[in-house]
């Protein structure tokens, strides 16, 4: 609410993403990315129903004029990243998928994000195959894939099969992104932090503390799911439990850049020898 382009009074409507609105809003984040010395802005986008939702022509005339702008008062170096954020279902949906792929075929942007709300981390192996499938529909653009709120062996998975050139998620969080509460009315209540999570990296899972403790009360289960990488938790258990955002990040990173030394060819050989069968055993 502090960001220069808000509007104090309300949220920001489509008609001020407009080139012609009177608040300026898109020159505004120009402004304010080369005032930070900024290398890349994430355009400003909506969550897309489907492929005919007139937000998405919001979008994208929005994409086009944050180009514009930047040009225009000297941050022709700063990057766009376009984040299309859509239903898994019409992700699917081939005719969506080409609409898609048409209107963003002309768009100034360096990198897609693709934020697909009803995937990530607990994705079946039906849904990651699918999702993989048509994800490759998109590098007919020519511009670099990002799958946003993906986590897990899914997201290694995902970047493995060669779909997506890099992964975002949350630190032991969001690993998995849904906007079906973003279109029902608030139901009250609120506050409050969601419970700490801690990843055991051997089942691939997040649990919380209790359930965590509960696991490690079983025989032999800190010998097999503690974390035993001296580099990230030299005193096992009780480092995790210090840190677990710490240990997670570490854990990830390590997936990731292990992934990154392997051939594109044999990418996904090594995921499934290297990282899918320990969690399977």
């Amino acid at each position: 609410k502090a960001a220069p382009w808000a509007n104090p009074n309300a949220v920001l409507s489509p008609d001020d993403l407009s080139p012609t609105a009177n608040r300026d809003v898109i020159g505004q984040i120009a402004r304010f990315a080369i005032e930070n010395r900024f290398h890349a802005v994430l355009a400003p986008t909506h969550f897309v129903q489907n492929s005919t939702d007139p937000l998405l022509a919001v979008d994208l005339r929005a994409a086009e004029a944050l180009r514009k702008a930047l040009d225009r008062h000297g941050g022709q170096a700063i990057g766009i990243d376009y984040s299309l954020t859509i239903p898994n279902a019409a992700l699917r949906d081939p005719v969506q998928r080409r609409a898609f792929v048409a209107g963003l075929g002309n768009i100034p942007y360096d990198n897609l994000w693709l934020r697909i709300s009803g995937f990530g981390a607990d994705a079946t192996a039906t849904g990651l195959r699918r999702y993989i499938a048509t994800v490759f529909d998109f590098h007919n653009l020519g511009r670099p894939v990002v799958a946003d709120g993906v986590g897990g062996l899914a997201g290694l998975a995902v970047v493995a099969f060669g779909a997506a050139g890099g992964l975002c998620h949350g630190a032991a969080e969001k690993e998995r992104f849904d906007a079906s509460s973003w279109t029902k009315p608030p139901t009250g209540g609120g506050g409050g932090g969601r419970e700490k999570r801690v990843l055991v990296e051997g089942l691939d899972r997040l649990l919380s503390v209790k359930q965590m403790d509960l696991l490690m009360a079983a025989p032999s289960a800190r010998r097999h799911f503690s974390c035993n990488d001296p580099n990230c938790c030299p005193r096992g258990l009780d480092d995790t439990r210090k840190n677990p955002k710490g240990h997670y990040l570490r854990q990830r990173q390590q997936q990731v850049e292990a992934l990154s030394r392997v051939p594109e060819l044999r990418r996904a050989q090594h995921y499934l020898e290297q990282q899918l069968a320990p969690v399977r055993q």
